[in-house]
């Protein structure tokens, strides 16, 4: 079991050197009440050959690790219709891709769409 928590460490340890801050929010409630948690995570866009089966211009790649998640006992996985809040502007989640190692989930591989201010 050591190799896969290993492989966790190693796969947040990279997430936090290179990715940046941002804020994932779950809209609770009938008022739409923001549950928020701040985490770093790698956001990348998608180059113009990447661009098929439903990504379109200025969709964005995020891979979030799911430390911070649990430690502030935010509710995992994050799911379609959560936002990403990237430099300021708010980015829709249009899916998930966990990854599992030995049953365990190391990181999230996520779509987000948009971007308003």
């Amino acid at each position: 079991m050591s190799g896969f928590v290993d492989a966790w460490f190693d796969i947040q340890a990279a997430i936090d050197v290179v990715g940046e801050i941002v804020t994932l929010r779950r809209l609770t409630g009938p008022l739409q009440i923001p549950f928020d948690v701040t985490t770093r995570a790698v956001v990348v866009g998608f180059q113009p050959d990447e661009l098929v089966g439903g990504i379109i211009q200025g969709d964005k790649r995020v891979i979030m690790g799911p430390r911070d998640l649990t430690v502030r006992q935010w509710p995992q996985p994050p799911r379609k219709g959560d936002q990403i809040i990237i430099r300021g502007r708010i980015n829709t989640i249009e899916g998930v891709d966990d990854v599992s190692l030995g049953g365990v989930t190391v990181r999230y591989n996520i779509l987000v769409r948009g971007a308003e201010q």
